[in-house]
């Protein structure tokens, strides 16, 4: 007759790991989620450049300097109201949220805070984009990026994030709320 009771619990360890590595994002996703955000940028942009005629000025070179910053600049807030609230929150921009995605910290895979993610992700390429020449490339460079095998643009590596699949875990983890 044996000693050990069948009611026992078993003893493996069934916790789980506070960084468990995230699932990198298909390059699908992140190509669907940057279209999403683009169309909701051109949805409000677009209508203020036909309004103000500055299509007709860049079309036959007219635009001023001034001008060509002042859209960069609307372009800029525009993507910051619509998305500043979740990227701070989960690290999403609405297209990083239909698809179900998520910037997070390279090393750590955790959520940066708003100002670091906008300033070293967001800002360096914004800036390069506007020297006529110069800027194009360096967005084809960092959409090129993609191909990689870590899957990171330009803009990841600058910042030092990457696109992951969402982790509701990571987002109740940073923001102080225990999902539990």
């Amino acid at each position: 007759m044996t000693t050990e009771n069948p009611y026992t619990p078993p003893n493996a360890d069934i916790t789980s790991s506070d960084h468990a590595p995230g699932e990198l994002a298909s390059r699908w996703k992140r190509f669907f989620g940057a279209l999403i955000d683009g169309l909701l940028i051109g949805l409000v942009t677009l209508p203020l450049i036909f309004m103000t005629g500055y299509i007709d000025r860049a079309a036959s070179g007219t635009q001023s300097f001034a001008e060509v910053i002042l859209l960069a600049v609307l372009g800029i807030v525009v993507f910051l109201a619509i998305n500043a609230h979740l990227l701070k929150k989960k690290g999403q921009s609405v297209g990083k949220l239909l698809m179900g995605t998520q910037i997070v910290s390279v090393d750590s895979e955790q959520l940066l805070p708003l100002g670091k993610l906008i300033g070293q992700r967001y800002v360096p390429l914004w800036l390069v984009s506007q020297v006529p020449g110069i800027g194009q490339l360096a967005g084809l460079v960092n959409a090129l990026f993609i191909f990689r095998d870590d899957k990171r643009c330009l803009h990841d590596l600058i910042a030092g994030t990457k696109v992951i699949n969402y982790r509701p875990a990571l987002v109740a983890e940073t923001s102080g709320v225990n999902f539990k």
